[in-house]
């Protein structure tokens, strides 16, 4: 059983399934950075500065969104499922992505079928990255590598403004 093994390559390596120091660490980073760059967003009088403390307010916001909302969604961030979950909600509300319509897509999709074309509905964010090799490759695509970091700072639009309403135009999530 998979589960068996899991626990106990955790229990053998002494590892915990839930969050660790320089997870908390990273955690406590991103906040820092991201209530400091608010701050800056509020009282700066220079151009620059603002657009600077922008530019790190979301790009932290982005990265707690994949990092701490991902491994909270999966119950693994404090221990706690109501903690995680509350985590979870505020992380994804305040990007604006419905927290549960991308647990319900990411758990009965991207976990089922990781990776698989049709059925992993991760791989249909967007077409700007080369995601699989059913995919069309475009020219972008070869620089992919120097364009992802850039574009997934704005990765939250489309699932605001498409993919949280996919699931009401197709039958299956």
């Amino acid at each position: 059983d998979l589960k068996k093994k899991k626990d106990l390559y955790f229990s053998v390596n002494r590892i915990s399934k839930y969050g660790n120091t320089p997870l908390l660490l990273k955690a406590l980073t991103l906040l820092c950075i991201s209530v400091v760059a608010y701050f800056y967003i509020l009282i700066s009088e220079y151009y620059l500065l603002l657009q600077l403390s922008y530019l790190l307010f979301g790009t932290s916001w982005v990265v707690m969104g994949m990092n701490l909302g991902h491994d909270a969604a999966h119950h693994c961030l404090t221990g706690n499922r109501k903690a995680d979950n509350t985590i979870f909600e505020i992380i994804f509300g305040l990007q604006g992505i419905s927290g549960y319509l991308w647990k319900l897509r990411h758990n009965n999709s991207h976990h089922p079928f990781p990776n698989i074309y049709a059925y992993d509905s991760d791989l249909e964010i967007t077409n700007l990255f080369f995601l699989n090799p059913n995919q069309r490759k475009k020219r972008i695509h070869y620089y992919q590598h120097l364009s992802a970091p850039v574009l997934y700072m704005f990765i939250s639009l489309p699932w605001i403004f498409h993919t949280d309403f996919m699931p009401f135009r197709k039958k299956k999530l």
